[in-house]
């Protein structure tokens, strides 16, 4: 019962985080990315730990899960970039357009993958991300955006944000799980 109650608290916070902290200062969204990280590390560790989840409980907690893994995947993600990218050359979202609703179906989808026990459905999404992504990260000798930012760097946050993400929803699915490789049958 308190993975579920972690889950809900952590899914409920992350979401309200994503939709109000986007303009909050540099330091407050990598405290609240922290303190969402830590408590996902504690529900996972209660699901490591605790007890099994009553079966009637498992929809809820699916609702949740997946609620955490899109919104505080987001929050994770931006900041790690924000730490990897911390001369801020790279903070110009224009680099790759899209990239949170990009990255919050990412999440969404490899969630979904896990927990339905298809995980040759994360290789398909990854997939279909980097195809979609290949025009923007094609490096050639000319490619400067505005003259500064190298094309190449851009490809680097585009693996790591995606390494962030993937990781993160796993994280999710297993809260879900409790045992990484049981697929979940709901009823």
């Amino acid at each position: 019962m308190t993975t579920l109650v972690l889950t809900v608290a952590l899914a409920v916070g992350s979401g309200l985080a994503m939709a109000f902290a986007g303009g909050a200062a540099r330091g407050v969204r990598l405290v609240l990315a922290g303190v969402v990280a830590v408590g996902t590390l504690c529900a996972v560790l209660a699901t490591l730990f605790g007890d099994a989840m009553p079966s009637d409980w498992i929809p809820q907690q699916a609702m949740f899960a997946a609620a955490l893994a899109v919104c505080g995947g987001h929050l994770a993600s931006r900041a790690v970039l924000e730490v990897v990218d911390s001369d801020g050359a790279l903070a110009v979202d224009s680099l790759l357009p899209g990239g949170s609703w990009i990255g919050a179906l990412e999440r969404l989808a490899v969630f979904v993958c896990l927990v339905a026990g298809l995980p040759e459905g994360v290789a398909v999404v990854l997939a279909v991300k980097a195809l979609g992504r290949y025009p923007e990260l094609k490096v050639n000798q000319s490619s400067l955006v505005d003259g500064s930012v190298d094309r190449s760097a851009v490809g680097e946050r585009f693996i790591i944000g995606t390494l962030v993400s993937v990781l993160w929803a796993g994280a999710c699915a297993y809260l879900l799980l409790g045992q990484p490789a049981a697929p979940l049958v709901l009823r």
